[in-house]
């Protein structure tokens, strides 16, 4: 089977995904990845131009919205997963803890597609059963955004396309609290698995 093609473009941002081996959870605390996940998102971000715009992780794989405005994507994603998955390795030993392979990614056109995916980013930890509200999982920027945490790596939440994001913090932790249904899950994860992000 051919490898799957991903896109590029300077402007529009793209969700991007990936997880363990075998869906292993790491065996390590998530404040220790989160802190050395942190590190590396740093470096993509200052040594590859990456902007930001919302990251989630999660016990065995993560989400990230972002803008490539170098369209440098698998050079700088390939960096961040290779050097996390070498730091995995050295911790634990097993090879079983490192990324499944190539990132997976979906480039997002449409504004109300783009709030619809960093709303399901930010809502992932809440559908899992691991807070009560996003904003409280202290492993996202969302959580950094309002002052849970203190470590993240620099953020930039504001897409060309995020104009359906209110301003005010508050207003849009409600919104992204809001429950999807079922099908909205569906249309979302279907969504993802294509190149250019789409809801038929």
């Amino acid at each position: 089977m051919p490898r799957r093609r991903n896109l590029s473009s300077p402007i529009y941002p793209f969700h991007i995904y990936n997880r363990s081996i075998d869906k292993e959870f790491y065996p390590l605390t998530r404040q220790v990845v989160w802190s050395k996940i942190v590190d590396y998102l740093r470096i993509c971000h200052f040594l590859y131009g990456v902007r930001i715009h919302a990251f989630v992780l999660m016990s065995n794989h993560y989400h990230l919205l972002a803008t490539f405005p170098d369209e440098n994507m698998a050079e700088s994603i390939g960096f961040f997963q290779r050097e996390f998955s070498k730091w995995m390795l050295s911790q634990t030993g097993y090879q079983r803890y490192r990324f499944s392979g190539r990132f997976k990614s979906s480039m997002i056109l449409d504004p109300n597609h783009y709030f619809n995916v960093y709303r399901y980013i930010y809502n992932n930890p809440r559908r899992a059963g691991l807070c009560q509200r996003a904003e409280a999982y202290p492993f996202s920027t969302l959580s950094f955004r309002n002052g849970v945490v203190l470590e993240s790596p620099p953020l930039d939440p504001r897409s060309p396309l995020a104009h359906l994001i209110p301003d005010e913090l508050t207003d849009e932790n409600n919104l992204i609290n809001i429950d999807f249904c079922e099908d909205e899950i569906t249309q979302i994860k279907n969504g993802l698995k294509r190149v250019e992000f789409n809801i038929d």
